[in-house]
């Protein structure tokens, strides 16, 4: 059954799962670092030593993007318009969450996404 949220339109969600792709099984990403799902980072607390299910990959894209817009609510209370939230939790996703906190992509970049 395909992912729907009634928290993030469906454009957001299909365009993300097109821009990421689907790995069910971890990889290492240009940047080394180990993903799985559609772009999920994997943390020093997850271990996926055997391929997830599209089920689960749909619940970490979710997790991701509640913490994407958590991070966005936090450090960017100016923007309010949903269709500027999702492009800019796009953005984060494609970035890598963790990347687009701590790099300084963005003025006043400071926030570690895992204290949301």
């Amino acid at each position: 059954m395909p992912l729907h949220s009634t928290h993030f339109t469906s454009a957001c969600i299909n365009f993300i799962k097109q821009w990421q792709g689907l790995s069910l099984e971890k990889y290492q990403d240009k940047k080394g670092i180990w993903v799985i799902g559609f772009g999920h980072e994997i943390t020093a607390d997850e271990t996926f030593d055997s391929p997830i299910t599209l089920m689960q990959a749909e619940n970490l894209l979710l997790t991701d993007l509640n913490i994407c817009e958590g991070f966005i609510h936090k450090e960017m209370p100016q923007i309010k318009d949903r269709f500027q939230q999702e492009a800019m939790m796009a953005w984060m996703l494609s970035v890598g969450i963790t990347r687009f906190c701590t790099a300084g992509l963005w003025p006043g970049a400071i926030s570690q996404p895992e204290t949301l």
